[in-house]
């Protein structure tokens, strides 16, 4: 993923491809916050960083905003990432115990 700007905004190119499989048994929202996860946890995005916004992953991979935001609240009902009212959303600093 790379930061790039639009009319002098930072935007990310989310090039995170979430593979969904509508015929899963997988609600998925689940499909997408695992994917968010393991790109977490492997380490893809920095300690306290930027996450895309939940609109860019759900324009990105075609799924719906109310998907792609679920997918976020349970990531930080788990500690995984925290929200920043009127910034988005970040890469939990206390992430480090986690990771393996």
């Amino acid at each position: 993923m790379k930061a790039i700007f639009k009319n002098g905004r930072m935007v990310f190119d989310c090039n995170l491809n979430v593979d969904i499989n509508p015929s899963s048994e997988q609600f998925l929202y689940l499909q997408v916050k695992n994917v968010l996860k393991q790109a977490i946890l492997n380490g893809e995005f920095e300690k306290g960083g930027k996450l895309p916004s939940a609109r860019d992953i759900g324009k990105g991979n075609t799924i719906s905003l109310a998907t792609a935001e679920r997918a976020y609240r349970d990531l930080r009902r788990e500690g995984i990432i925290v929200r920043r009212k009127g910034d988005g959303y970040f890469v939990s600093e206390s992430l480090d115990s986690m990771r393996s």
